[in-house]
């Protein structure tokens, strides 16, 4: 499905797994099995040229929603048409942070995310009878 889904101009954006435990049968940690999955695709940036800008701002919005503003941004600074008729998108995009503060957050995240793997791996599961790829943001 991937690859016809890549062939056809699309690019996986997101993927989210459940599973669920089989507890009636075993009460120990373990995985479980997957229930179910979504997966979000979205039209290839470079693919985009021929739409028309009512849909590339709609794609945008779309984007955000989803919290895939890198994409989002690259898509309405490469079209000027977009830009033009949505100029305070723009102001979506600035990041009011110094410089500084941003790398020090990014270095904050990082060790923070470090030690949650560390935690994480420790303790083996999240002792829950359901299990979701958004309950473990850290593989």
């Amino acid at each position: 499905m991937n690859g016809f889904l890549f062939e056809h101009g699309f690019d996986l954006l997101y993927l989210n797994r459940v599973f669920a435990s089989r507890t009636k049968f075993y009460e120990g940690p373990s995985r479980g099995q997957m229930l179910f999955g979504d997966a979000l695709y979205g039209r290839r940036v470079d693919l985009l040229g021929g739409q028309t800008v009512e849909k590339k701002i709609k794609m945008i919005l779309l984007l955000i929603n989803y919290w895939h503003v890198d994409i989002a941004h690259q898509l309405l600074k490469s079209s000027a048409e977009c830009e033009a008729t949505l100029p305070d998108l723009a102001n979506y995009f600035k990041i009011g942070r110094p410089r500084f503060l941003r790398r020090w957050k990014k270095s904050a995240i990082s060790w923070l995310e470090k030690s949650l793997c560390v935690a994480l791996h420790l303790r083996k599961h999240n002792q829950l009878a359901m299990d979701s790829d958004r309950s473990w943001p850290i593989r």
